[in-house]
């Protein structure tokens, strides 16, 4: 047995005549086409709520905005100590190079002349371990700055002559 609609009416105030009237029933009929309905419109709402979002968020002015940003920590190298510790390794080298251990003190001398670019004995220290190891095209460039370094270098000069 079908239940009656029910009535609710809503007004203004005491006394007023009735602004709204609603009739509610609750037959199975009615219910699942009310939940139809509902679920249609939940998705049109969903689907005009982006292109709404969208369109207010464009004609929105704008406002300024604060940031933050992390900025690596960079320590700050000490060039003289890097060039000593050049020096250093390079009289490691010299002294693999005279037990003739010359892959070491190839290794050494390469790291030596990085950590002290601009020192002459390096230079020709590393160019005449690649004169020993028949690497000519490395060491000519490297002897020939270390001549510019140390001119009157009879080492440099000797290994250039050879």
């Amino acid at each position: 047995m079908p239940r009656q609609p029910r009535q609710i009416s809503l007004t203004n105030g005491p006394g007023s005549q009735p602004t709204y009237t609603l009739s509610i029933g609750f037959t199975p009929d009615l219910l699942i086409d009310l939940l139809f309905k509902l679920r249609s419109s939940v998705v049109l709402k969903r689907l005009f709520l982006l292109p709404l979002l969208t369109v207010c968020g464009l004609l929105a002015p704008a406002a300024p905005t604060q940031a933050q940003a992390l900025t690596p920590y960079v320590l700050p190298l000490d060039y003289d100590l890097l060039a000593e510790q050049g020096l250093f390794l390079a009289n490691e080298a010299q002294q693999l190079a005279e037990f003739q251990q010359y892959g070491q003190a190839l290794a050494l001398a390469q790291l030596a002349s990085q950590l002290a670019p601009n020192d002459g004995q390096v230079l020709a220290l590393l160019g005449g371990l690649y004169l020993q190891n028949d690497q000519v095209d490395k060491a000519l460039p490297l002897l020939d700055r270390a001549r510019v370094l140390l001119p009157d270098n009879a080492r440099i000069l000797f290994a250039l002559g050879s």
